[in-house]
């Protein structure tokens, strides 16, 4: 179960991160030819009105947010199943240790 959410979680992170390259990307539309340009400055105006760079910052701060929390999600998840599995040879290492041990 925990696998599962591993991958889950690193899916999720790795489809975040291209989305936030994609948005830094629209928020220069006439600074070297980014990928702003493609969508002529003015597609952008009319998708998302009159301050487009102010949503468009916006959505950027809600998606790094979301990258570190989904990041620290996972680095815990790591954490636990490395443990458990630690654990259980640590168990397995002491009653090895007992039966030699005991007569």
């Amino acid at each position: 179960m925990v696998s599962f959410f591993v991958v889950l979680l690193s899916v999720l992170l790795v489809s975040v991160c291209l989305f936030i390259i994609v948005l830094v990307l629209m928020q220069r539309p006439g600074e070297n030819g980014g990928f702003g340009t493609s969508f002529d400055g003015s597609a952008l105006e009319s998708a998302f009105g009159g301050d487009a760079g102010s949503i468009l910052a916006k959505i950027t701060i809600g998606c790094v947010i979301s990258f570190f929390a989904i990041a620290t999600l996972l680095s815990l998840a790591y954490v636990c199943c490395t443990q458990k599995s630690t654990h259980a040879d640590n168990l397995s290492a002491i009653a090895k240790a007992c039966r030699q041990i005991s007569p």
